[in-house]
């Protein structure tokens, strides 16, 4: 019965991102740019950032932590040969809706881990690594949880999930300051 109930929890869709990390990288980053005031020029940037609010055409300042992010970000599009077509209007990543709300970004590491069936209480998700963050999620018993970033700050981590309510989009994504790990029925990746 137990081999059951794992081949069922197998059987769960993962949340769907992207095998490749490189949209996901792309927009982290650029993200970082929009928030210190940057005018996108490219289609991409113009279609996927909002513009009216920006303040400069160069290459804003950073904060010592955004830089530190970018630099992060880019050795990660370097590792894995990202080309991005800026000419493009459109961006090949889930839930761009919510990636907008979210106050800090992570570097996206190209490998996921997931924990399956998820007993645990609910857990709240966050818009950044602070739960003086807006919360932009729930993580319920039964959920699907996926890791694929590198945890930047201490105690939080980026995770997408997907959940079992057919009413609800997926995949959900956000901060969590909850070790989950102990609360799966199953760990794969």
């Amino acid at each position: 019965m137990k081999y059951l109930s794992l081949l069922l929890i197998a059987l769960i869709p993962l949340p769907a991102f992207s095998d490749e990390p490189c949209a996901d990288l792309w927009w982290s980053r650029n993200h970082l740019f929009d928030q210190a005031g940057y005018c996108f020029a490219s289609p991409l940037g113009k279609s996927i950032f909002y513009n009216g609010d920006c303040t400069t055409s160069t290459v804003p300042k950073l904060s010592p932590g955004a830089a530190n992010t970018v630099s992060a970000i880019r050795e990660e599009e370097a590792r894995w040969g990202c080309k991005i077509d800026t000419k493009a209007t459109y961006l090949d990543l889930d839930r761009l809706d919510l990636r907008r709300k979210l106050v800090d970004v992570a570097v996206n590491d190209g490998l996921e881990s997931s924990c399956l069936g998820y007993r645990g209480a609910d857990v709240a998700v966050f818009a950044g690594a602070s739960e003086q963050t807006v919360q932009i999620g729930r993580i319920r018993a039964g959920d699907t949880i996926g890791l694929a970033h590198y945890s930047m700050f201490e105690g939080w981590q980026f995770v997408s999930y997907g959940t079992a309510d057919t009413s609800s989009p997926s995949p959900l994504l956000g901060w969590v300051n909850v070790d989950f790990w102990a609360q799966c029925e199953a760990v794969a990746g």
